[in-house]
């Protein structure tokens, strides 16, 4: 075993190793720690009557462990790319490590990657509230006349104001709506458009 460990055996404590003990024959428990290791437990150590014993004991590097938790919940967590599950999540025996890459991913909120410190032996918790996603937009743009010529106007999409008519464009979220088109003098007409992303679409609509 390392050199430095402490422990107990039988209940009596020794250390720092290497060490020697007297301690009653019979069955008894031993425990040995060393700080950045795993500690060795043992409760089953027989020793004889008279007996020397000799106990080398191995002791493993301590590993870390880590908690991560967001809001909203079921969020991917992976770590140096290797997954660990979806939040919240405790995952225990990782390997100790400096700057490791914790990515945070879900549908319809932006990723999050963030450096994370693995300490030997220590939870690392990291919580996050995880911001959504902007809407995919494209573009429209609307032009609206009667028989005299064309007109100013605004357009609605749901009730709301989202642009002026003409050639400004206005930016609506992806997919087939139905907008309303109000001129300035009152008039008003209703459009299917067709929002698609990366390409401006065009409409021409009369009014009476």
């Amino acid at each position: 075993m390392p050199v430095g460990a402490r422990g107990t055996a039988g209940g009596e404590p020794f250390g720092p190793t290497p060490a020697r003990l007297q301690v009653p024959p019979g069955t008894i428990p031993v425990r040995i720690e060393l700080a950045g290791h795993e500690p060795y437990v043992d409760d089953h150590v027989v020793v004889g009557e008279g007996q020397t014993m000799v106990l080398r004991a191995t002791l493993s590097p301590a590993l870390a462990r880590l908690t991560v938790i967001t809001e909203p919940p079921a969020a991917q967590v992976s770590l140096d790319g290797v997954d660990l599950g979806v939040t919240p999540t405790r995952t225990a025996k990782l390997t100790p490590r400096k700057g490791a890459r914790l990515t945070l991913a879900k549908d319809g909120f932006i990723s999050v990657t963030v450096p994370v410190d693995l300490e030997a032996g220590q939870d690392t918790r990291i919580e996050r509230t995880l911001r959504p996603a902007p809407t995919p937009t494209g573009t429209i743009k609307v032009s609206v006349g009667d028989a005299e010529g064309p007109l100013l106007g605004d357009v609605y999409l749901g009730g709301k104001k989202v642009g002026p008519v003409g050639n400004k464009g206005v930016r609506l979220p992806l997919g087939k709506h139905r907008v309303r088109i109000v001129t300035r003098d009152g008039r008003e007409t209703s459009l299917e458009v067709d929002v698609v992303a990366e390409e401006t679409r065009v409409y021409t609509v009369k009014v009476p």
